[in-house]
Parts: C-alpha cells; sequence; structure tokens
C-alpha cells in the first residue's frame, strides 16, 4: 500500500535546456504539479561542493529530481552514455559471465563512459551525469511495457553491481543514509538467538561476531525467506548485512517500477518540446556498442525471405538455425518445428504473405 506522498514517488526529471525561455516552462510544469521548490534542491547541491565524498555517497537512489541546465548535446550523449553500460550489463548477463570477469567488464564499462569515481569536481561530475541520465533513460523507456521492464532490469543490475562493491560499513552507511526502515539488533539480542541465527546456511562462527544483523519486515524479504536464508521470528526477518542488497535492491525495484509507470501518463506531455522529441523516440532503438551488427536488410530495413540464409549466420540463435538449416535441407519441418519457426520469422517482422 502506498501513500499518496510517497518519498519513493518522483517525477520523471527537472531540466532546464540552454534554449529560449519556453524550454523552461518544463521546469516549472513539474515543480508546480509536486510542490516542490527547485531553489531546495539545489541548495542541497551547493551543500556538497568541496567535500570529500564516501562511496557510499556515491550510490544513488534517484530520489533528487535533477535541476540542471543541459544542451541538447549534452542531453543525448548523457542518455547514449548511460545506454552503453546498460547495454553492456545485458551483454554480459545474456553470454553468463559471472564473478570477477562480469565485475571486471562492467567497472571498466562505467569508468569509460559514466567516470563514477573520485571526489571533488570529478565526483560532482559524474555525480551529475549519473543523476542526469537516470532520469532521461526513465523518461524515454517509460513507454511501453517491455521498454519499461527492459529499463527495470538493467537499472536494477547496475544498482545491485554498486552495493555489492561496498564493505559491510560502508553498506551500513548507505542504510543510515538512506533512512531506511530497517532496526539493528542489538548485540543482547543477537547472543540470545545466536544458536537460530546460525542455523540459517552460509554463517560461521568468525562472521557472526563481527556481524551486523537487521529486523526488517517480513514481507520485504520474502526472496530471502523463500530461500531460507534468514531466520523468521514473530514478523520480522533477521537479515544479515551481507544479504540486503537483496532487500536494497527489491526497494529500488519498487520505487523505479512505480516511477515508470506513472512517468507513462505523463510522457506525452514531456515530448511535447520537438527539439527532444525525437531524441526519446530513437533512444530505444539505439545499440551504443560500437560491435553490434551493421547488418543492413535488402527492403530497407524489414526482413524477407531472401534475407533469412544471412541473418541465420550472424543473428539466430542455435535452436532457429538449426530450424533453419533442416527446412532447406530436407524442405520440410516437422508440425512442432515448423510453429516455432513461424511465430519466430513472425516476431522477427517477415510478412505473413511471406
Amino acid at each position: 500500500v502506498f501513500p499518496r506522498r510517497s518519498r519513493y514517488f518522483e517525477p520523471l526529471f527537472f531540466f532546464k535546456f540552454q534554449f529560449p525561455p519556453k524550454s523552461k516552462k518544463l521546469v516549472r510544469f513539474w515543480a508546480e504539479m509536486l510542490g516542490i521548490s527547485t531553489g531546495s534542491i539545489r541548495k542541497g547541491e551547493d551543500a556538497r561542493e568541496g567535500m570529500n565524498v564516501e562511496r557510499h555517497e556515491a550510490i544513488s537512489m534517484y530520489e533528487v529530481i535533477p535541476n540542471d541546465e543541459l544542451t541538447i548535446e549534452e542531453f543525448e550523449r548523457f542518455a547514449l552514455d548511460r545506454l552503453m553500460v546498460l547495454r553492456k550489463i545485458e551483454d554480459l548477463r545474456l553470454r553468463g559471465v559471472k564473478g570477477a570477469e562480469y565485475k571486471a567488464a562492467v567497472l571498466k564499462a562505467i569508468n569509460q563512459y559514466m567516470r563514477f569515481s573520485g571526489s571533488g569536481k570529478p565526483f560532482k561530475e559524474a555525480s551529475r551525469k549519473d543523476n542526469v541520465s537516470h532520469f532521461i533513460l526513465r523518461m524515454a523507456y517509460c513507454r511501453t511495457e517491455d521498454l519499461r521492464q527492459w529499463l527495470l532490469t538493467e537499472e536494477c543490475h547496475l544498482f545491485r553491481f554498486h552495493l555489492e562493491a561496498l564493505s559491510l560499513q560502508e553498506m551500513g552507511n548507505f542504510i543510515k543514509s538512506q533512512r531506511f526502515d530497517f532496526e539493528v539488533v542489538g548485540r543482547d539480542e543477537k547472543l540470545e538467538k545466536r544458536a537460530r541465527l546460525l542455523s540459517t546456511p552460509g554463517i560461521s562462527l568468525v562472521e557472526f561476531e563481527r556481524m551486523v544483523y537487521y529486523k526488517i519486515p517480513f514481507e520485504e524479504a520474502q526472496d530471502l525467506i523463500g530461500q531460507r536464508l534468514v531466520y523468521l521470528e514473530a514478523g520480522s526477518a533477521y537479515v544479515p548485512a551481507n544479504r540486503i542488497v537483496n532487500i536494497v535492491v527489491c526497494k529500488f525495484r519498487l520505487m523505479l517500477g512505480k516511477s515508470l509507470a506513472e512517468a507513462s501518463a505523463a510522457f506525452h506531455k514531456v515530448s511535447a518540446d520537438p527539439r527532444i522529441h525525437q531524441v526519446m523516440k530513437s533512444l530505444k532503438n539505439r545499440y551504443a556498442d560500437s560491435k553490434c551488427s551493421t547488418f543492413s536488410y535488402s527492403s530497407g530495413g524489414s526482413i524477407s525471405p531472401g534475407d533469412l540464409d544471412q541473418i541465420s549466420q550472424r543473428n539466430m540463435p542455435l535452436c532457429m538455425r538449426h530450424l533453419h538449416q533442416s527446412l532447406k535441407r530436407d524442405n520440410k519441418l516437422k508440425h512442432m518445428g515448423r510453429l516455432q519457426y513461424g511465430l519466430y520469422l513472425k516476431g522477427a517482422g517477415l510478412s505473413v504473405d511471406d
């Protein structure tokens, strides 16, 4: 159940473009609609200037609406750079890359496109780009359910990557800074429930002594409860700090999913400006990876039967490639093969007549 004015519900974005005053009406539209003072946001940003920033402070839940000045070139570049990172994460997951190789590849992409490190002015610029680019993609990918689900999935993986890079102490500081409703289990209670807490898998005696436990409402820890990774008592889950990432990611996913759904209803108002409408419209089709296939179809963008041989070698998954080769070799397919191959070609864009 969500209150009408929740801290997790935020509008799409605030941007001031370096163009005639007409575009600044967009900023006032969002501010007046939600009763938010853009001056208070700017004041909070100025207070951070010149301060040393710890790693947990570099991670954002994207609750603060950007109030910034952007050129159209920055608007598009920020969005495409973030899209590069998200596409890289998607590619690594689809290829089954895990562990150290996955972390190294994602970190390389973040450093290359987002420069999410450092302090002082470099941190401020990276933080600005991270926050602004998130809200741009949130706006561009809110139109359809498929786009919302794609962005939701990849943003959650990126958010999880940042959280998993934190130490236990930094994670504790992050939880405090976000004011989550997580109650720290006291030492006396921890020792009293020692045997029960140790009954959950993956916690050794040495780790237990220095592990911080959080008491969380059971409905927020359903995934961990389903895997029997936490101790449950009186409606509260006792979650060790090394497993709290799942809870925080679930909170982020819930917030972002709700925001995307609300943003879709206001998309037509935000995209009314012709200077950014075309950029947002094309973002969903922009694969930032320069190694993406440059295959061009013979019919100017649509697939024809004559393209299938080339497509089967470069783009089809192995199962569909096998069906295609079997059809060419035997001039027939079994019933289930015809059904699956036909649906695949239909989804790929081949017309019914072809």
